[in-house]
């Protein structure tokens, strides 16, 4: 918690996966999630399924921890879908490190989508024709300047080669 802390990130503390889960609801800024298998109530197994079922639209990282020393935890935690796993004991820089790479990474994925949403935003505003295909030539997009040009829907074509 500490360790945390004197990074400048905020952290609230659970006792339990429930109490977790409750304080995602109800803070919206909480990135990431940092849980132990062994909690009572709900374990990390449960807490990470139910975040990720319950928090679709929300891009937040979570990583598992346990001292119990079992290897398969670790895959376990990963196809439950957490982000991470460490091993208990761990030093302090590996865990420093690798929540730091954690936030970089949802960094990232924030930036890009804004990016993203950007481009979107010109792309269907644009009075020229635009039309983005994949590589299999399959329609993935096609704008308003673009139905006017070829007369057609984005319904009518989109998902079509």
């Amino acid at each position: 918690m500490q360790l945390l802390t004197r990074q400048n990130l905020t952290v609230h503390e659970a006792v339990n996966g429930a109490d977790g889960l409750q304080k995602i609801r109800e803070n919206r800024a909480i990135k990431v999630v940092i849980t132990d298998f062994h909690m009572p109530v709900m374990d990390g197994f449960q807490l990470v399924e139910a975040v990720r079922h319950e928090f679709v639209e929300r891009n937040i990282a979570i990583i598992g921890l346990s001292g119990s020393g079992d290897d398969r935890l670790s895959a376990k935690f990963i196809k439950s879908g957490a982000d991470d796993f460490i091993s208990r004991p761990f030093s302090e820089e590996e865990f420093l490190s690798r929540v730091s790479k954690t936030v970089d990474r949802l960094r990232l994925i924030e930036e890009t989508e804004e990016k993203s949403a950007s481009v979107n935003a010109i792309v269907s505003t644009a009075v020229d024709g635009i039309i983005t295909i994949d590589a299999g030539g399959i329609v993935e997009m096609l704008n308003t300047g673009a139905e006017k040009i070829f007369g057609y829907e984005s319904a009518e074509v989109i998902g079509r080669n």
